[in-house]
């Protein structure tokens, strides 16, 4: 049907993704989206099913903190980008090892939620002593700090807002004690439209602050072959006299073995806490949105009359009516007048 003036009516579309976690959760298991995203037949990058490993914790993870996605691949893009940005959205990261492809969440803190608890594993496999450092004269451990610059106390999350017809929202965390002491180190706004709740954005807003703000020391030092059993994100502490420390957590980001098969590690430093947040209760940004998709139902009957001229003003004849309908579904009406009686 036209609309006046011969113009086509806007209609919007909600289309429901075939991953969807639940009748009420509408949005899928970022597991689920991993998987479908690597095995898939048709738009899949074709990695071995059995070359993935165990992603039930990480699933876990997920479910337990409500981080629930959908995204949009409407262009071709590498796998590794979507990947990574997936595992960016949902605090985690990836690492193979043993033949297996291995998700692993940053999370320090138990969690409970949507039938899944997720509970961390934060015991240091190994107590590393200056006995098991291995330097040729210099410092047995290397520390880079990142710069204050670097450090932000400010993060913005662009998402599409289900609550808004799927308009571009923003959600804000920032550090207010860090902010007076510092000032103002505001992050540019990182685009993650595959959110589309206000509560999962905010909440990936604060982990990313955290991260951030909080994690800043990175440790370099050099192991023999006899750890050769550590894997990145692994949990191991650094004590050193020379360095100034004992039994200090870090976490193990990259592994590189050389020739001889010694491994050239880098570690970040592990405080926990940093790495969960508290769910606090998010208000989308939609204001009024009429439903079109509602029956309005009968109107009541209308009342049609010719006023006196005293009230138009006018020798002029005029016809009013007066036309209502039941109360919140009722947004107006078209009047057809039949000057013939057809």
């Amino acid at each position: 049907e036209l609309a006046a003036g011969a113009k086509i009516y806007n209609h919007s579309f909600e289309i429901d993704g075939k991953l969807g976690y639940s009748s009420l959760i509408p949005d899928a298991n970022p597991r689920d989206i991993l998987v479908d995203l690597l095995t898939n037949e048709n738009y899949g990058c074709g990695f071995p099913t059995e070359n993935i490993g165990d992603t039930d914790v990480y699933s876990a993870y997920c479910r337990a903190h409500g981080l629930f996605l959908s995204p949009a691949y409407s262009e071709q893009s590498a796998a590794q980008e979507n990947i990574s940005t997936l595992l960016q959205q949902t605090n985690s990261a990836a690492v193979f090892s043993e033949g297996k492809l291995k998700i692993v969440p940053y999370g320090d803190a138990p969690a409970f939620g949507n039938n899944a608890v997720y509970i961390p594993n934060l015991t240091p496999l190994y107590d590393l002593t200056d006995d098991d450092f291995l330097s040729d004269g210099e410092d047995p451990i290397g520390v880079d700090r990142k710069t204050n610059a670097d450090a932000y106390n400010q993060v913005q999350i662009e998402y599409l807002d289900r609550t808004n017809d799927y308009n571009i929202a923003i959600a804000e965390a920032k550090d207010q004690a860090n902010i007076e002491k510092y000032g103002l180190r505001p992050q540019e706004a990182i685009q993650m439209h595959a959110i589309c709740n206000a509560a999962v954005a905010q909440q990936v807003a604060q982990l990313t602050l955290q991260r951030a703000l909080y994690v800043r020391n990175e440790y370099s030092f050099k192991l023999g072959w006899k750890f050769a059993l550590l894997e990145p994100m692994d949990l191991v502490t650094l004590t050193s006299a020379t360095m100034g420390l004992l039994q200090k957590p870090v976490r193990i980001m990259d592994i590189t073995e050389d020739d001889t098969g010694l491994l050239d590690i880098t570690a970040e430093e592990f405080v926990e806490g940093s790495q969960w947040s508290v769910q606090y209760p998010a208000q989308g940004t939609s204001g009024y949105s009429a439903n079109l998709m509602i029956a309005p139902g009968s109107v009541n009957e209308p009342v049609i009359f010719e006023p006196l001229a005293e009230i138009i003003g006018t020798a002029n004849p005029q016809v009013w009516m007066i036309v209502t309908g039941p109360p919140d579904t009722w947004g107006g009406a078209r009047v057809w007048v039949s000057t013939d009686g057809g």
